[in-house]
């Protein structure tokens, strides 16, 4: 994190959960100041005009990636649960360059 400038734009997916909230902890307590920060319900990792709008507003600099399925995620089939994981990944990557 010593190339980070400490007013960069940081999007951190997945900052409720474990990973993710100590990766929040740690940037605040390093003192960077514009964390972008997005609850499921802010932000559908799975929808990609949702996903392409926030990249194109927000212009993250930097996106560390700490999202998981959620809590409520339904029993699905494998082959399912594969798809989902791939679309919001998918979403992250094609809308972060």
């Amino acid at each position: 994190m010593n190339n980070m400038k400490k007013d960069s734009k940081i999007y951190v997916a997945g900052h409720k959960g474990l990973v993710g909230s100590a990766l929040v902890r740690r940037l605040e307590q390093d003192i960077y100041s514009n964390l972008l920060l997005r609850t499921h319900k802010e932000l559908d990792l799975l929808n990609q005009a949702a996903v392409e709008s926030f990249f194109k507003q927000e212009r993250p600099e930097y996106i560390f990636l700490a999202a998981a399925k959620p809590k409520n995620f339904p029993n699905l089939p494998s082959c399912t649960k594969n798809i989902w994981t791939k679309n919001w990944k998918r979403n992250l990557i094609l809308f972060s360059f």
